[in-house]
């Protein structure tokens, strides 16, 4: 049985999704182990070309080096090929000369780019979700020393199961058919209009879109070395490259930035709910396994839930742990306290919104207007409530994920120093000791927040506590005082 680390030496792999927060952290990863060259595929987007936003990327905390090494960069850019595509297009646009490229030299498949957002129209869910797996495993079929093809899905996409297996589950539609539907219909108001009956049961357009890739997987799995890797909620790094790493507003981490903000105080969602929570490079570095466990002869499995699933904690853990640290390091530039309370208030959170959210967002943007600057806080929060109402249908929701097969191929890697190289095994984890790195990384990281910062920002925090006590305590005053004079 070969090692992990010297599977991945010289080869070359091809990697979607170099952008997002697992594609980056492959990226890096696969330099440190030495691949000989990386294949990403890259759009113009905004009028930023390829080339630019790679440059920007390699610009990200992850690949600076500190030392400002001129061959170590040099390194870098000598193994990264940037192929100008497009997943939503046909062969994604690429030009024969790349198609070539791909087929003759590609060895390992990381396709783990995807459409994420919950909200948008089931057209786009489809066609960057199931359409570009279509085509990338047709791609596939052509590449002469394909070794392995890993496509990263979502444990969220067969959610509407109490237990989600690790096993492929049946599409309510083929997918085929699916993408060739959207492309009859050009009105997306008119596929606005029945999408939730042809999504049903999934929550929304984007589980349903992952599960119809699924069922592509599937299909391809006696002709391709194909495996499917499912994380559940990725939060920060934990250790690689270094603790607290993030790019990603996705899940709990935009709830925990809005609250460390001050703009979220309360959520609807019910606090003994299960969060299943794992961190970002232990998501990239089973991904690595799951590549090397393809050509090992002792695997037949090909489905891996990256999840917590025993270590899995409440969500009341989640709120409560991040305002214990978060008031250790409040934001600078925050608009209020840190005050936090999760439960599900069922029919009534619209009331408790108004006083929450909607009147002090309006209270903050009249404020801003008296000082002659442009109102923005009822638009940010406008944002995180659309966001929230899409999280609450996975938080609310008591669900567990079986990683069996992740764990055994964890437990196939019998070197120690492989296991420190590839850390994956959420068995090891103490959510207690992780959490203050968590929460310093999205403020390093996502908020833009030095920690020299945070010596003055915790005289402000103390300044708003007393600001919002004494607030409160002048409401309740008055309830009291109007209380004693109905009794009176």
């Amino acid at each position: 049985m070969s090692l992990p680390s010297e599977y991945f030496k010289d080869k070359t792999v091809f990697v979607t999704g170099c952008t997002g927060l697992v594609g980056q952290l492959l990226i890096e990863k696969l330099i440190r182990l030495n691949v000989h060259r990386i294949f990403v595929l890259v759009r113009p987007k905004k009028g930023i070309s390829p080339i630019e936003r790679m440059t920007a990327l390699f610009g990200t905390p992850i690949f600076a080096d500190p030392n400002n090494n001129v061959a170590e960069n040099k390194k870098i850019s000598k193994k990264i090929r940037i192929l100008e595509g497009d997943l939503a297009e046909n062969n994604f646009n690429l030009s024969s000369e790349d198609q070539n490229l791909l087929t003759e030299e590609t060895e390992i498949v990381f396709h783990a780019a995807a459409h994420v957002r919950f909200d948008d129209c089931l057209k786009d869910c489809v066609t960057i979700n199931v359409k570009a797996t279509r085509e990338l495993l047709l791609m596939a079929e052509k590449m002469t020393k394909l070794s392995s093809f890993v496509y990263v899905s979502t444990a969220f996409a067969q959610m509407h199961h109490k237990l989600v297996s690790e096993k492929f589950y049946p599409a309510s539609i083929c997918p085929d058919i699916m993408i060739k539907a959207l492309e009859l219909f050009e009105n997306e108001d008119y596929i606005d209009t029945f999408t939730q009956k042809i999504i049903a049961p999934h929550v929304n357009s984007y589980t349903f879109s992952k599960t119809l890739a699924e069922e592509l997987i599937n299909r391809w799995k006696m002709k391709l070395p194909v495996c499917v890797v499912r994380p559940s909620i990725i939060l920060t790094t934990h250790k690689e490259p270094f603790p607290g790493y993030t790019s990603n507003f996705y899940g709990i981490n935009g709830i925990i930035c809005g609250v460390g903000f001050g703009i979220m105080r309360v959520t609807n969602i019910g606090p003994e709910t299960l969060s299943d929570i794992v961190p970002a490079d232990y998501v990239s570095n089973f991904i690595l396994l799951a590549a090397w466990n393809q050509t090992q002869k002792t695997s037949r499995e090909v489905v891996f839930n990256c999840c917590a699933n025993e270590k899995s904690v409440t969500n009341k853990f989640v709120g409560d742990k991040s305002v214990e640290i978060g008031k250790t390091m409040p934001l600078k530039r925050s608009l209020w306290k840190i005050c936090y309370t999760s439960r599900n208030f069922h029919g009534f959170f619209c009331v408790v919104e108004l006083f929450y959210h909607i009147l002090p967002a309006f209270l903050f943007d009249f404020l801003l207007i008296l000082q002659r600057r442009k109102p923005k806080i009822v638009k940010i929060y406008r944002k995180i409530a659309k966001f929230q109402n899409a999280l609450g249908q996975f938080f609310n929701r008591d669900y567990k994920f079986d990683n069996t097969n992740m764990k055994k191929v964890i437990d196939e890697v019998k070197s120690e120093q492989e296991r420190e190289i590839f850390q994956c095994d959420i068995r090891n984890i103490n959510w207690d000791e992780f959490w203050p790195f968590y929460i310093k990384g999205m403020r390093r990281y996502l908020m833009k927040e030095d920690d020299d910062t945070i010596e003055e920002a915790l005289k402000r925090h103390k300044l708003l506590t007393i600001v919002h006590n004494f607030i409160f305590g002048v409401i309740y005053l008055q309830i009291l005082y109007i209380f004693v004079k109905l009794l009176l």
